[in-house]
């Protein structure tokens, strides 16, 4: 779930350098500090009370330009033939 939330969060921010990261009570599963890392984001978890340990990606996770659209390209009126 947190994964989720960090990736919707993160699309609506437009901040140069930022960098994503799931702070957790305790060391997660090898497995989901792999899921983590692959995608980027880094792992927070706490070790002792007040200290926590941070578990950098290899390379941080860096939101993708948005010139996208969901809506396929209209035909160009130039040149079409008009009835």
């Amino acid at each position: 779930m947190g994964i989720g939330q960090l990736l919707d969060y993160s699309r609506h921010l437009d901040i140069e350098g930022l960098q994503l990261a799931l702070l957790l009570p305790a060391r997660p599963p090898e497995d989901l500090i792999e899921l983590l890392t692959d995608l980027g984001i880094a792992c927070v978890y706490e070790t002792t009370p007040s200290n926590f340990e941070r578990i950098a990606p290899p390379t941080p996770w860096i939101r993708q330009p948005q010139n996208f659209s969901v809506f396929p390209p209209q035909p160009s009126a130039v040149g079409q033939m008009q009835s």
